[in-house]
């Protein structure tokens, strides 16, 4: 797999730390300190590279490493979020819904962007940086608790 060109990574991180010097999926601030472990700034593609990904800007966002690492261990999650389901039991408490996993808050947080882009004809990107991070999940339709994606991370109305 080809890495991504020096020139789009400098320029990125530039953007990045101008702009949006934080983590696009969970709005943690970033560390652009390549000593640092915590919340360090990653390349991250939109359109993962693995399912033919360009490393173009525009299919790039600022991610942390955490958010990354867990999405990549996770490409089911990221490649069907149409068909993704989960239990979450009846009349799921507040904290159970805040306890939802990360790869799961990307498919919501993936499925946010995708209407916001369909309906306003932009690119994936442009429709990441609108919504902005992932935020507190709330459910859709209280009748409804088994389907995952009864549940809603973004308000878009």
């Amino acid at each position: 797999m080809a890495k991504t060109p020096a020139s789009i990574v400098r320029n990125m991180r530039a953007w990045a730390t101008l702009h949006h010097p934080h983590c696009y999926i969970c709005g943690t601030d970033l560390n652009f300190d390549a000593h640092e472990l915590i919340n360090t700034y990653t390349l991250e593609h939109i359109w993962p590279r693995a399912y033919g990904g360009d490393s173009v800007e525009e299919n790039l966002l600022p991610a942390c490493d955490s958010c990354n690492s867990k999405k990549k261990r996770h490409f089911a999650t990221w490649v069907m979020p149409a068909v993704q389901s989960l239990q979450l039991g009846l009349s799921p408490t507040e904290q159970r819904l805040r306890e939802i996993e990360g790869s799961y808050k990307f498919s919501l947080h993936y499925r946010a962007a995708q209407r916001v882009a369909i309906e306003k004809r932009i690119t994936m990107k442009q429709a990441f940086l609108e919504i902005g991070p992932w935020t507190d999940v709330r459910m859709l339709d209280t009748d409804d608790v088994a389907d995952f994606f009864n549940l809603e991370n973004h308000d878009l109305q």
